[in-house]
């Protein structure tokens, strides 16, 4: 309607909005009201395990370093939750995951995507020779 405004908030924070109104042509008003607005902060997870080898602990923080609800999910199943303010957690399986974090006291649930890469086999023995000479090379 007319007397509609969109409010673009870029920083969190309190604010208090203001509306006086007045209609003119039926000569009625001014009327005055107020509202509080609660801006929250973003939540994000902060890592460098992108990708991780399978067998491999991963480490997960949040950018305020505030207690939250962590959970794990693999092919969209919950795997995992805890509560704090870090996750530390062994990844016995390869595949994707999906890591999320909750507070109520911001205003999304951050997420983290990542990828725990199968190990490759084991190297059992390594080809050659096992004699050089100075300046030489060997192909192992």
């Amino acid at each position: 309607s007319a007397n509609q405004l969109m409010i673009e908030f870029l920083r969190e924070d309190s604010y208090t909005i203001s509306v006086e109104y007045e209609c003119d042509f039926l000569n009625c008003g001014p009327y005055n009201t107020s509202k509080q607005i609660e801006v929250l902060p973003v939540l994000e997870i902060e890592s460098n395990n992108s990708k991780i080898c399978e067998g491999a602990f991963g480490l997960f923080t949040n950018n305020d370093n505030v207690n939250v609800e962590w959970k794990i999910f693999k092919d969209n199943v919950l795997i995992y939750t805890d509560y704090n303010d870090s996750l530390q957690y062994l990844f016995s399986d390869s595949g994707s995951y999906c890591i999320t974090a909750d507070n109520q006291y911001y205003c999304n649930q951050a997420k983290f995507f990542t990828e725990v890469i199968e190990l490759p086999p084991a190297v059992t023995s390594v080809r050659g020779n096992n004699i050089a000479c100075p300046n030489s090379y060997l192909l192992l």
